[in-house]
């Protein structure tokens, strides 16, 4: 059973909060949990004063021998600091963990964490409470109404079903085709037309548009086959527009720098100006 904070210990704990360290809090409330410090200190909106740990040259050396095989919580009660200044120190001196100790730990929580599952567990030779029974003697009518709303019929399909031969615009732009049931059985349509025609697409390339319309997939003529290293290198450059907007692409981008190169001269000429003044100011 908790016990109350009576005012005394209030008070006590408005003036120690601030300054001392978690294990020297417990040494004063012996009777409290550090949860239970914690969660009142929280009540009395009391907070830590920011104050920076150091290490002594002998904690530096302890710290090095005991970090890899002891917890960061237990380092922190034994140096009087808090876990968030042992992170600190052994990231700057990069000090880790050994292996063995995390493989510990790593399978001491695991076995905490399965053991605390077990009391919700079905047990072998569990019986379900509805086993052998009709649905209407564990349902209420309007269980059952809604149950029957609900329930999927022999030869339903999804409300998003669509025949094959189906075509769908992807969020990239291309049309796909569904081939046959299932997930994954959707083709790319300009793929395909490119097969129908020219045969099955080699490895490593891909079929583009040289209009750069993803919906003119029908037109054989409109598609070219292109490696993916030659599509990379061209492609995804100026290269791959025409010659009027690569000449347009071109243009701003040489006006772009003559616009740079003026704001930066306006601003040196005004930065000079600035100087001059002053100079005159101190003369």
């Amino acid at each position: 059973m908790r016990s109350a904070w009576t005012p005394e210990e209030e008070e006590l704990l408005r003036k120690n909060y601030p300054l001392l360290s978690a294990v020297e809090l417990g040494a004063i409330f012996p009777n409290k949990t550090s949860t239970a410090i914690r969660s009142k200190a929280k009540v009395l909106k009391l907070t830590k004063l920011k104050k920076k740990f150091y290490f002594s040259p002998e904690q530096t050396e302890d710290l090095i021998k005991i970090y890899p095989t002891t917890s960061n919580d237990d380092i922190a009660a034994k140096f009087g600091c808090t876990r968030r200044s042992v992170n600190g120190i052994a990231s700057k001196m990069g000090l880790k963990k050994d292996p063995e100790y995390m493989l510990r730990i790593t399978q001491k929580l695991a076995g905490a964490l399965g053991e605390s599952g077990k009391g919700f567990r079905f047990k072998q030779g569990n019986t379900p409470p509805n086993k052998g029974k009709k649905v209407d003697e564990f349902m209420t009518p309007e269980q059952m109404i809604q149950f029957k709303l609900h329930q999927k019929k022999k030869g339903d399909r999804p409300h998003n079903w669509l025949p094959v031969g189906s075509e769908v615009i992807t969020d990239e732009g291309y049309v796909t085709v569904k081939l046959a049931e299932g997930m994954y059985n959707w083709e790319h349509k300009h793929r395909i037309t490119w097969e129908l025609h020219h045969g099955p697409i080699p490895k490593g390339y891909n079929v583009q548009f040289k209009d750069g319309n993803r919906l003119n997939c029908d037109d054989v003529k409109n598609l070219y086959l292109i490696s993916r290293e030659e599509q990379l290198r061209t492609e995804n450059t100026i290269c791959r527009y025409p010659n009027e907007l690569r000449t347009a692409i071109s243009y701003l981008s040489k006006l772009n720098k003559q616009i740079q190169k003026h704001e930066t001269d306006k601003s040196r000429r005004i930065e000079q100006f600035a100087d001059g003044n002053n100079r005159d100011a101190e003369e």
